[in-house]
């Protein structure tokens, strides 16, 4: 009987859609490299402007998605060595609860074009 009902509860779970996870800072899905510099896809329901779920920019082109007043994301189009991707800064600020913003760095290396 137990495993019947085990059965059953994964077969459910397992039907389930599931919404892929964040895996980068500032809500990018991934990069990719377009012509001379790199497209951002941005995650589902990231706090970006209408109609901007990817953007372009070439090299040394900084963006920044939409944030609020004490946190923020910045996006730098950069080579580290010979591989084309993009800084990305966050900081978060919780006011009256952390002395000096939290900031997180992490480099985000395009993937070829498709």
């Amino acid at each position: 009987m137990l495993n019947i009902l085990l059965a059953s509860v994964l077969a459910m779970v397992s039907t389930v859609p599931t919404q892929a996870p964040v895996t980068h800072i500032c809500w990018v899905d991934r990069v990719e490299a377009e012509g001379s510099g790199v497209r951002v896809f941005f995650a589902e329901g990231a706090p970006v402007h209408p109609d901007e779920e990817s953007v372009h920019g070439e090299l040394g082109a900084t963006f920044s998605p939409a944030n609020s007043g004490h946190d923020g994301c910045r996006l730098t189009v950069a080579r580290k060595g010979k591989k084309l991707g993009v800084q990305a800064e966050a900081h978060f600020f919780a006011l009256y609860i952390t002395p000096e913003p939290e900031i997180r760095r992490e480099w985000i290396a395009a993937d070829p074009a498709p």
